[in-house]
């Protein structure tokens, strides 16, 4: 992804990274012209990248969470019933939501391992953590401090 943060990231790391149109990707890995790529399992799964690439690295190093939004003017209108029924669908969606994503990963990984691509499961997170120091250094200057350790903090 072409992402100042993403491209900082994966240098600190050693990794040269080569942005590009998603719809080029395949035939990217297949011909050599990068030898890996960074996405969701159901992702990879769909784009069929085990036919082009044979390991697969469960970095956990993202996580895209999905979002509830609502504008504070209609937010504001509703009556404190409303609002905490909202807040309690929110907790049901989002514990299914997670659920969903853990099962469709598991199954995915599974599916992927049987198509003969090498998972590896066992990374050194402090390892990503630390090497990443400089990136958010950096980035903290851009965005805050605060927001840099707020990110640091979610688990």
């Amino acid at each position: 992804m072409q992402n100042p943060v993403h491209i900082q990231a994966f240098q600190s790391i050693g990794v040269q990274p080569t942005p590009m149109a998603f719809s080029e990707l395949f035939t990217s890995l297949q011909q050599g012209v990068v030898d890996g790529q960074e996405n969701p399992i159901p992702v990879i799964l769909s784009s069929k990248f085990s036919q082009v690439q044979k390991h697969l690295s469960l970095t956990g190093h993202v996580y895209s969470p999905s979002l509830l939004l609502m504008s504070p003017k209609l937010w504001n209108t509703l009556s404190e019933a409303d609002k905490n029924n909202f807040k309690e669908a929110a907790k049901v969606g989002s514990a299914a939501q997670r659920k969903k994503v853990n099962d469709d990963e598991s199954a995915g990984i599974a599916q992927l391992r049987s198509e003969g691509m090498e998972v590896v499961t066992s990374v050194d997170g402090q390892a990503f953590r630390t090497a990443m120091t400089p990136v958010w250094s950096e980035f903290a200057k851009k965005y805050g401090a605060e927001n840099i350790k707020r990110i640091q903090d979610f688990k």
